[in-house]
């Protein structure tokens, strides 16, 4: 349902140089395009393997750019929601679907779309990205829904809300089911006494990263030592493959705090905020996931429980929403005992065991994620702190909101820019901070989309990262893969900036 003369609403956006630019990230649609399998058979692609990898699905994908050939799970929902400000309401509902399908043939959203993911999911948005899919039908028309199919069906021909929350509900709960596994959720004695029960990520393997298998090898075995063969070389390669579970693969916050080198509780590590060049990547010999309750998963299990509760009130499953209700409570609750920090007003990383470890130090624009995930339900209070803690945290930077001030190399670290951290920091501003919330969250966004237009202009792409320390002059660095170019979930938040502020 792509159209050349979209999006709908770059006819109303007075600058002439941004109206060229939303029409521009408009036309990149169809390039990240990719028909479906010829064949549905997960059986037959598995026969394949290794010579085809790809798990097939049922409608058109957006692969995120470049490098990458398939879908993964947590770019979707920024595809989602910059398609649904493309007009492409069909597309999305394919996207959804998509991701609806993996869950019904394979009991949960891997990594990405191919048979050597199947061991790790990504942080779980598909509720939210369903949700957004629903209420764009129902918005446009009028809640008069169509009939939709099973879980598989639908999607690029319609088939309205009401049917594809019909369809999702059984499989979100199906999803929901993998992520509270009893390896997922740990018990964590919050600042009240009372133990609460928190999730955190677990990669199901210990082996190499098969799309990593070089580099993993060489740390386990060239830079720590390890045997192959060696307990510790499989509980290092877990914690590796839960990094990228997490889709901060990688970053200080899953290291021990030596080898992050962080100065004090809130400041910036002795690699500096200052110098073009990204230093080298500091050593994942220290990386331990597993042992980090994030505050990030937190917020996003409590968006899960809350879009449930949404969608089955919308179906009339009145059970299923309260008990979704309770649960989202329940999180916040938790959330508000176990990650939230008085003294410098925000949601934090716990390491375990608590009492011994506590906070994961420095400032993470992770740690406001829960604001957009509802995680100030209970208590709206910490929202306004919310507000000035990131106003003060000197994570604002000219280009937009650096993923941390730790200067360590890693992708996930300063001074690079994501769009999905931009668009949950701007819309739980927004949503949720009040006058001065919604002061800064224009503030963000307009950085946001003035740096990600001129480095357009300039270069002719969207890039996966940016760097925040200067608008439009650079995209982000470091990783383990040359930065991409594409990239669905930037042109996904740009375009929803584009349309909101």
């Amino acid at each position: 349902d792509w159209t050349e003369d979209g999006p709908p609403f770059a006819a109303s956006i007075a600058r002439e140089d941004l109206r060229s630019f939303a029409r521009s990230v408009h036309a990149l649609w169809p390039s990240l395009a990719r028909a479906p399998s010829s064949s549905s058979s997960d059986a037959l692609a598995e026969a394949r393997a290794p010579r085809d990898t790809l798990i097939p699905t049922p409608h058109v994908s957006l692969v995120p750019g470049e490098r990458f050939r398939e879908t993964y799970y947590w770019d979707s929902y920024w595809v989602v929601v910059g398609l649904l400000a493309s007009g492409m309401r069909d597309a999305a509902e394919g996207v959804a679907r998509n991701m609806l399908h993996l869950v019904k043939t394979r009991g949960f959203v891997p990594n990405g779309a191919r048979v050597y993911y199947l061991n790790r999911s990504q942080p779980p948005v598909l509720a939210a990205a369903v949700l957004a899919v629903v209420e764009a039908h129902r918005a446009s028309s009028g809640g008069d829904d169509g009939d939709g199919g099973d879980g598989g069906g639908g999607g690029g021909g319609g088939g309205g809300g009401e049917a594809l929350a019909r369809d999702a509900l059984p499989l979100l709960l199906a999803e929901y089911e993998y992520l509270t596994r009893p390896e997922r959720v740990v018990r964590v004695v919050g600042a009240s006494g009372t133990p609460r029960a928190m999730s955190r990520y677990w990669a199901n393997t210990d082996a190499p990263r098969p799309e990593s298998w070089r580099e993993d090898v060489a740390l386990a075995t060239e830079e720590c030592g390890f045997d192959v063969d060696s307990s510790e070389a499989k509980a290092m390669w877990r914690e590796i493959a839960t990094a990228a579970e997490s889709g901060h693969d990688f970053s200080s916050r899953w290291l021990e705090d030596d080898a992050a080198d962080d100065d004090d509780d809130d400041g910036v590590g002795s690699g500096g905020v200052g110098g073009d060049a990204p230093p080298t990547p500091a050593s994942l010999r220290s990386i331990r996931t597993t042992r980090i309750v994030p505050a990030d998963l937190n917020g996003f299990m409590l968006k899960t429980e809350s879009c449930v509760s949404r969608i089955a009130r919308l179906v009339g499953d009145d059970v299923v929403a309260e008990t979704f209700d309770a649960r989202a409570t329940e999180r916040a609750s938790a959330m508000r005992d176990v990650c939230w920090d008085d003294a410098h007003g925000r949601w934090r990383d716990v390491v375990l065991p608590r009492r011994a470890e506590g906070f994961v130090r420095g400032v993470y624009a992770s740690d406001y994620v829960p604001l957009w995930c509802g995680a100030a339900s209970l208590d709206p209070k910490l929202a306004l702190e919310c507000v000035k803690s990131i106003r003060s945290s000197g994570l604002i930077l000219p280009g937009g909101v650096a993923s941390s001030l730790r200067h360590t190399g890693h992708q996930w670290d300063y001074p690079n820019a994501w769009a999905p951290l931009a668009h949950v920091v701007v819309e739980g501003l927004d949503a949720h901070g009040g006058d001065e919330g919604k002061k800064l969250a224009r503030e963000i966004a307009v950085r946001w989309v003035e740096s990600n237009a001129t480095l357009f202009r300039k270069t002719g792409y969207m890039h996966e990262k940016y760097d925040a320390r200067t608008p439009g002059e650079r995209p982000g660095g470091g990783g383990e893969y040359v930065p991409q170019r594409g990239f669905g979930w930037s042109n996904g938040v740009a375009l929803a900036f584009l349309e909101k502020y």
